[in-house]
């Protein structure tokens, strides 16, 4: 069951999870999220699949099975609604947007090659149902879209587009290593930015779904290590720090696939008319095959 408090203690709303036979009792919850409009609480669950559920006051339609329920009235009661799950992405319908990290000839950046067609993620993976949790949920800045990670595939982030009545499978961006954080821009908000690596290496990567990831290696840092963005704004080209145990860094990237770039700058009002903007062209369409 998931409940939830008001700031001053007072019981708010519960959800008790959907019910769908036998599987309701092994309901399990790993990880809450917020979207940022406060219209949906998404709740990750341990057999690898994410319920949105809606705690507004009055839902005029419930989404069950792909089915709309208009006849749903809840008036003023005090229960979250489940309005939509996100299945397993191993298994969902997928988009086109599927890249896998690749290891560049040039030293400290990274590529990515865009994965075989597939009408499903085109990869399998050999995995029990007890590894199946979802580690990870974080919405972008405008609630339109989702990115999860799963636990048995810690370097995979999911893309959901979660516009609508029904949710879709976006993408997939498939790291070399584990995933260690997630960071939206909120002047773009469909960019992502993510972190991936160990103790001694990390990679920061940039993606828009349907457009080719850029990123480079990172690794004069040492121990756990965090990443964020300083300037959003497209005047000054998305201007990011990174840091760990040995101090950080500040920089931002420029070209494209493996002519990408990481200028490292000491401050950033010395380079406050150096940046180049921050625009799509920095992230070429996706080329399908013919």
């Amino acid at each position: 069951m998931v409940v939830i408090y008001t700031a001053d203690g007072q019981r708010f709303r519960n959800y008790e999870g959907s019910s769908t036979g036998d599987d309701d009792r092994d309901f399990g919850v790993r990880t809450v999220e917020w979207s940022p409009d406060s219209q949906l609480l998404a709740i990750g669950k341990h057999d690898g699949t994410v319920e949105l559920i809606s705690g507004t006051a009055v839902c005029l339609s419930i989404l069950r099975c792909n089915k709309v329920d208009d006849n749903a009235d809840f008036g003023g009661n005090r229960q979250f609604v489940l309005m939509a799950v996100l299945g397993d992405p191993t298994t969902e319908p997928i988009g086109r947007d599927v890249y896998v990290e690749q290891e560049s000839m040039i030293p400290d950046i990274t590529d990515y090659m865009l994965a075989p067609e597939s009408p499903v993620f085109p990869y399998t993976y050999n995995l029990s149902a007890e590894d199946r949790i979802v580690s990870n949920i974080s919405f972008n800045p405008t609630s339109s879209a989702a990115v999860t990670i799963d636990e048995s595939m810690p370097n995979i982030a999911w893309m959901w587009s979660v516009e609508g009545s029904k949710p879709t499978l976006s993408g997939a961006l498939v790291h070399s290593a584990n995933i260690k954080q997630l960071c939206w821009n909120s002047e773009i908000p469909d960019l992502l930015m993510t972190m991936s690596g160990d103790d001694t290496t990390v990679a920061v990567h940039q993606w828009l779904c349907g457009r080719t990831p850029r990123g480079a290696i990172i690794r004069s840092l040492r121990g756990r290590a965090e990443v964020g963005w300083i300037k959003t704004d497209k005047e000054m080209g998305g201007l990011l720090w990174i840091g760990g145990q040995r101090g950080y860094e500040m920089g931002y990237l420029t070209g494209t696939g493996s002519s990408t770039q990481l200028h490292k700058v000491a401050a950033v009002d010395a380079v406050a008319e150096l940046l180049p903007p921050l625009s799509d062209a920095d992230f070429p369409l996706t080329k399908t095959e013919k």
